[in-house]
């Protein structure tokens, strides 16, 4: 629960700070201080100025991950999704999940599994 409200406390207050420098699908690198001195890094994606205000989102990658650790990129699928949420007027927030922890890519891992099951 600590975790979800940093995460929502963060994402407001990046949004707030950076509507000036808002353009659309122009990622910012950010990071969310969390427990242990862990850091998770992500991608904010503004709206453009005057789009009607929306709801943030945080979007979730697949499994080839943000790139790697030293630079965040979001593939193509994250950037057509950021698109279409930026044009609705939703800021996005893509959290590296893999990089963050110090993983790369989980495609046709053995490792990892391929689909969850229910």
């Amino acid at each position: 629960m600590r975790r979800s409200l940093a995460l929502v406390l963060t994402l407001s207050a990046l949004v707030l700070a950076g509507p000036g420098l808002a353009r659309a699908q122009a990622y910012r690198n950010a990071e969310i201080p969390g427990p242990g001195g862990v850091t998770l890094r992500a991608l904010l994606a503004l709206p453009p100025e005057g789009a009607p205000p929306g709801v943030p989102v945080v979007a979730l990658h697949g499994c080839a991950g943000l790139g790697t650790v030293e630079q965040l990129r979001a593939p193509a699928r994250e950037r057509d999704w950021t698109r279409r949420l930026l044009e609705a007027g939703h800021p996005v927030l893509l959290p590296d999940s893999f990089g963050s922890r110090g993983l790369g890519p989980a495609c046709g891992r053995p490792d990892h599994p391929a689909g969850a099951e229910a």
